[in-house]
């Protein structure tokens, strides 16, 4: 071993460091127990590597062990002495672990120095001066003058608990887990208040002063009262609760993690409130707790699933609803000029173009929603991320489902799931979609300032050409009249008419001879327009548009000709989008065809 080695161990394993041993050297450090305050470690940082070990009663014993020496700084006979490069790491901690746990009450009592041996500069006979190991400056036990702390016996019966012997892995957790336990129902009422500040919080880090002033805060915690402390404090009670350390069962730490997040996180920093859902989630699923709290812990998440399922399947939903989706996952619809203008048209046809996009899947194997809005991934993590958590038994079921899209695989500490996980900067390519949606639905429509394009996909932007026309497609099939006609019924109606006629008539009328018929004189009727050599129209249909350039009366051949004027408009709108790439004539508020203004000019040189 080396001393990095060393430092990385008592560091890892105990959660400790050395310190400098006050004025007595620059090159010798000191490990200081965590409960009495005193040194149990000396080392030299000169190589070889020097340590002294308090060991006790077992001193005779271990001393005569390989490895092992008289002690080299100090004169105390209950220690023992080692190099680094005669003793391996299993052994020195087999050491430590001992020291820790059986190092002398006695110590407590005992002069606030250790006199050492300082060993000279060269190998001449200079007698050695005995000096000694002072605490680190800040320390309580530094000054003989000051006032030891009273502590509780509870207390100090959680202290003198912590087991050195765990392995490092688990030490932490375990002790936190059963030194809490031991203090589940501890009640205190300290009038001082120390601050804490550390991140992940256990109870072998805080002083006496902050223990009591933790126990009084968790006190009227309990008792109904919120006051603010530490942020370090917070979290120690949290990790208590995840822990069912203080509660009857996880329905009431559940209901406690809810009362803390709701009434007090907000008090701290952001963060908390976040870490309190991640792990409201975990502890669902944890200890099993009912579908109703899963549901409302996971709302959010199911929130997001099933804006999912309607992006996936837009056919199923309404256009608001689909709508709704793109507003909860995007900002750039909150400034749509169409939008606002015209909120059910742009609906429809948003809805039109998703679904030209989403058909890309089958048609160019481009499938938008995975790389721009969510993708299914399985996931895996540890329960209680970010926490101090103890793991006792594992969870009894298998798996937890949560709804149709949310099923957990439970271990023993982690869990899996395959579920939709958004995209990075889904919100950026969801504007830009939506922006290219808005800008081409201008250039169609002529509605509005033109907009600057934006990068996107070609094939994504000839599905919205795409969607676009359809959706004009469909509302002139919209603006068609519909007349349905029953056959079945044409003989029953010339019955009745017979019969009505039948019975106007008088008796004179019936009697009178029948007089010849007179063939009506034929009136001249509007002769049809020739067709242009430069018109895809036939006769009727260029008759109709030059009526409409002309503002002349075009109702009378309509009927001479038997002719429908909303089936003509249809049939002259078609012939003529190849020519003019949008819909030449549309109704007005009084069902009356007109022609678009903007392409009248383009009219008049066709068939004028």
């Amino acid at each position: 071993m080396n001393w990095q080695e060393l430092t990385d161990l008592v560091s890892n394993h105990y959660g400790l460091k050395f310190v400098l041993s006050g004025e007595a050297s620059q090159h010798i450090e000191v490990l200081i127990h965590p409960v009495l305050r005193r040194p149990f470690v000396i080392a030299s940082r000169d190589e070889p590597v020097h340590l002294d070990i308090y060991c006790g009663g077992l001193r005779p014993l271990i001393q005569d062990l390989p490895a092992f020496s008289a002690p080299k700084f100090t004169t105390n006979q209950q220690w023992v002495g080692t190099s680094l490069k005669s003793i391996d790491q299993i052994t020195l901690q087999k050491v430590l672990n001992y020291s820790l746990k059986h190092f002398s009450a006695d110590q407590q009592h005992a002069p606030q120095e250790q006199m050492i041996y300082l060993p000279p500069d060269n190998e001449s006979d200079t007698p050695y001066h005995a000096q000694q190991i002072q605490l680190p400056i800040g320390s309580k036990a530094h000054s003989e003058t000051q006032k030891k702390p009273h502590v509780p016996s509870q207390i100090e019966k959680m202290v003198h608990a912590y087991d050195y012997t765990i392995p490092s892995s688990e030490i932490v957790a375990y002790n936190f887990y059963h030194q809490g336990e031991m203090m589940a129902d501890y009640e205190d009422h300290y009038d001082a208040t120390y601050e804490l500040k550390r991140y992940f919080p256990v109870y072998h880090e805080l002083t006496v002063h902050q223990l009591r002033t933790y126990f009084t805060w968790r006190t009227q915690l309990r008792q109904g009262h919120f006051p603010v402390t530490s942020t370090s404090y917070a979290y120690l009670y949290i990790y208590e609760l995840l822990n069912n350390i203080g509660v009857a069962s996880p329905d009431e730490g559940y209901e406690k993690l809810i009362q803390f997040r709701d009434k007090c996180a907000p008090s701290y920093h952001s963060r908390m409130r976040d870490l309190l859902d991640l792990w409201l989630c975990d502890y669902v699923l944890y200890y099993e707790l009912d579908q109703q709290k899963a549901r409302t812990i996971f709302a959010k998440r199911l929130t997001a699933d099933q804006d999912y399922q309607i992006l996936l399947h837009p056919s199923d939903d309404s256009p608001e609803q689909l709508l709704t989706v793109f507003k909860n996952h995007s900002t750039y619809l909150k400034s749509c000029l169409l939008l606002k203008k015209s909120p059910k048209q742009f609906a429809e046809l948003l809805k039109v173009v998703w679904q030209q996009i989403l058909d890309l899947r089958q048609t160019s194997q481009f499938d938008y929603f995975n790389q721009a809005i969510a993708t299914r991934v399985s996931t895996s993590h540890t329960y209680f991320r970010s926490a101090v958590f103890y793991f006792q038994k594992p969870p009894r079921l298998k798996t937890y489902q949560v709804d149709g899209d949310h099923i957990y695989h439970l271990g023993a500490r982690t869990c899996s799931s395959n579920i939709y996980y958004p995209v990075k900067h889904q919100d950026k390519k969801l504007n830009t979609l939506l922006h290219e949606i808005d800008r081409l639905a201008r250039e169609s429509f002529h509605l509005g300032h033109p907009l600057k394009p934006r990068q996107l996909n070609s094939t994504v932007q000839q599905a919205i050409l795409t969607g676009i026309k359809t959706y004009q497609r469909i509302q002139d099939e919209k603006r068609r009249p519909r007349v349905t006609l029953n056959l079945d019924s044409l003989d029953q109606i010339r019955t009745d008419a017979s019969l009505t006629r039948e019975s106007l008539l008088t008796e004179e009328e019936k009697e009178a001879p029948t007089a010849p018929k007179e063939e009506p004189v034929p009136q001249p009727s509007p002769e049809p327009a020739p067709a242009s050599s430069q018109s895809l129209l036939n006769a009727d249909e260029t008759m109709l548009v030059v009526a409409l350039l002309k503002n002349q009366s075009w109702q009378q051949y309509l009927k001479d000709h038997h002719l429908m004027v909303s089936i003509l408009v249809d049939q002259i709108n078609e012939k003529l989008f190849d020519e003019i790439g949008d819909t030449v004539i549309e109704f007005n508020a009084d069902n009356q065809p007109v022609i678009v203004e903007d392409y009248r000019q383009d009219l008049e040189q066709l068939f004028l």
